[in-house]
């Protein structure tokens, strides 16, 4: 038989148990009791580094309880302090959760309100458009004799002016803004079904236009009326081109020229029998925007729609000749203001 050493006490609701192997102890009464079993060693001989690790907690576990037993109600201070702070977080988040959703309609993006403010703002724009469109005065246009068509070959030659920060505003007019419509995109065998043109003063103040559909000799393509929207009953009782172009030739005398690709409109003019000025400026717009606005700002490349939208011009009959003259000058007074600093309204 081997020697055996065990002493048991009690400690409070704490059982110590001293033994060969170490100290063990248990806590707690009933169900809801923790024990803790010290280890045997393999020499069988009473560990001194297991009695102070039991010791220690021991004294570790009766202070707790002395301060569990002397000063619960700091526990109690502490846990209901707690519990409060808890509390007033949660109310605080309940509150700003409901005001976000009980926020007025009025103070949250809506949509729907955006996109109707903005076909407003379209819709003032467009009909400030059309009505300053309205008050350029009309020249009367006589008719005269035909006059025969012309060999391309036999056009002037001409270079497309540029304006820098060393321009003469001044220098720039008289201009007229010129557009045609045609049946398609060959001066040699298509023909023009209308012209358009504006006359500007200095200061870009509109004294003049000039407007005419005209009747081309064959009938007009589906993919030409698709895209400027006039039809043959619209040209049936509209003159020939070759019947205005005395006309055209003397409102457009004297004066620049500008236009939206001007190269096309003055192919066409002068294939028809139009002349236009020798020794004249000739401002084109695209060719303009190339060299002032960056293609990454702008989408769309360079149409004249284009940089209507880049320039938030907005108007109703886009591809008649009319409203794109009006445009063109727009887009040109814009232009000449990004290139110059200078304001061409503002010159006088």
């Amino acid at each position: 038989m081997g020697f055996k050493f065990r002493k048991s006490f009690k400690i409070g609701p704490a059982r110590v148990n001293l033994s060969k192997s170490g100290i063990g102890y248990s806590v707690g009464a009933g169900g809801f009791r923790f024990s803790h079993s010290p280890k045997k060693k393999r020499s069988g001989k009473f560990g001194f580094g297991a009695l102070l690790k039991g010791a220690l907690y021991l004294i570790a576990l009766c202070a707790l309880l002395y301060l569990l037993s002397e000063y619960w109600h700091v526990l109690l201070i502490l846990v209901a302090s707690a519990g409060l702070l808890w509390g007033l977080l949660a109310l605080y988040n309940h509150r700003k959760q409901k005001r976000s959703l009980d926020r007025p309609a009025e103070s949250v993006p809506n949509t729907e309100n955006i996109s109707k403010s903005i076909e407003t703002a379209v819709e003032e724009k467009t009909a400030a458009f059309d009505l300053e469109l309205s008050t350029v005065p009309k020249v009367d246009i006589s008719l005269a004799e035909s006059v025969p068509r012309r060999c391309l070959k036999d056009m002037p030659e001409y270079s497309f002016s540029n304006i820098t920060r060393t321009t003469r505003l001044d220098s720039i007019f008289p201009l007229v803004f010129l557009d045609v419509e045609t049946t398609g995109l060959y001066p040699s065998k298509n023909e023009i079904i209308e012209v358009s043109a504006i006359k500007f003063d200095v200061g870009m103040v509109p004294v003049s236009s000039f407007s005419t559909l005209c009747k081309p000799r064959n009938s007009i393509p589906e993919e030409a009326t698709a895209i400027n929207h006039i039809t043959d009953a619209m040209v049936a009782e509209s003159p020939e081109f070759s019947q205005i172009v005395p006309a055209l030739n003397e409102f457009i005398g004297g004066c620049n020229i500008a236009g939206h690709n001007i190269d096309f409109d003055l192919r066409f003019i002068f294939a028809h029998g139009a002349d236009f000025p020798e020794n004249i400026k000739v401002y084109d717009t695209l060719d303009l925007a190339h060299l002032t606005i960056n293609k990454s700002e702008i989408s769309g490349g360079y149409s004249l729609d284009s940089l209507c939208f880049y320039y938030g011009i907005c108007r109703s009959n886009s591809h008649r000749s009319l409203s794109d003259c009006y445009a063109t000058s727009k887009v040109f007074t814009n232009i000449v203001r990004d290139k110059t600093e200078r304001n061409l309204v503002e010159e006088h």
